[in-house]
């Protein structure tokens, strides 16, 4: 199955994306336990200073267009935390999590 890496930044405004956050922490957190077998790891991305800017997602979708609905799906991106979030095909060849180097 293939995956699909998205790094979604956060709205300019510090408050806003504070708020949101806030607001749909439950709801999203809800949302990716509904869907948990579509991750292959996600998580909120920090500044140096320890604020939350951006957040990463592991997609494992048979598509694109199945990971861009997963996303599309999410209370944060619904709520508009995301400024933009852009999904690509990832191609894990090498480190821990593949054990070692694919090409070998």
């Amino acid at each position: 199955m293939p995956f699909y890496v998205y790094h979604c930044q956060d709205v300019k405004d510090r408050e806003q994306a504070a708020a949101i956050r806030r607001e749909q922490l439950s709801a999203h957190l809800a949302y990716v336990k509904k869907h948990i077998d579509a991750y292959a790891v996600a998580g909120p991305n920090r500044e140096v200073a320890g604020d939350y800017r951006s957040s990463t997602f592991v997609v494992k979708e048979s598509s694109l267009a199945g990971a861009d609905a997963l996303m599309v799906g999410d209370p944060y991106v619904q709520a508009g935390l995301y400024r933009s979030y852009n999904g690509v095909e990832f191609v894990p060849v090498a480190g821990e999590w593949v054990g070692g180097v694919a090409w070998e």
